[in-house]
């Protein structure tokens, strides 16, 4: 961590990310919440919160996952992997889809916030954000990035049939 905007990840995935803001919370055993930063979350740091808030929408897509699928390896989320994908944040910023781009980001982080998990661990109850409750959102952002990133109606499809293919949670 450091000065600016940050946005965390939880350092190991299985058919989705762990992407947020805020840390999720864990309920202790007397039920009060507490956040708090866990050596299993990685930070990423940004100078500008609309970078943060489009790298976390870049790192939610289909986009990212597939990367991380060829260049990961498919269990441990590491910082040099995300920071390698080619999304270009500041590209993504310059494009003409900035502001469809931002308030998809501000809807994702209202939206992960809502689908709060829990999972028993030692006798505590640690939540999660499940993006898989999120599609809608990035379903819609895997295309105006691509659309950003100058791909055609084609290559988009091609990495949607890819991804599909994949174990990787659905709205339904």
């Amino acid at each position: 961590s450091g000065p600016g905007f940050e946005m965390g990840y939880k350092k190991v995935a299985q058919y989705m990310f762990g992407l947020f803001i805020d840390p999720p919370p864990i309920m202790m055993p007397d039920g009060t919440l507490k956040t708090e930063r866990h050596h299993k979350h990685g930070w990423l740091c940004f100078s500008l919160p609309e970078q943060r808030d489009v790298a976390l929408l870049a790192l939610a897509s289909r986009w990212a996952y597939l990367w991380w699928m060829m260049y990961g390896d498919e269990f441990d989320v590491t910082k040099s992997v995300l920071t390698a994908f080619p999304g270009g944040v500041d590209r993504l910023l310059a494009s003409a889809h900035r502001r469809p781009l931002l308030e998809l980001a501000q809807n994702l982080q209202e939206e992960l916030v809502r689908h709060l998990k829990w999972k028993a661990n030692a006798g505590l109850r640690v939540g999660r954000y499940d993006l898989r409750e999120c599609r809608h959102i990035t379903d819609e952002a895997d295309w105006l990035l691509a659309q950003a990133w100058g791909l055609t109606r084609e290559q988009y499809e091609a990495a949607g049939n890819l991804r599909d293919r994949m174990t990787f949670g659905s709205r339904d």
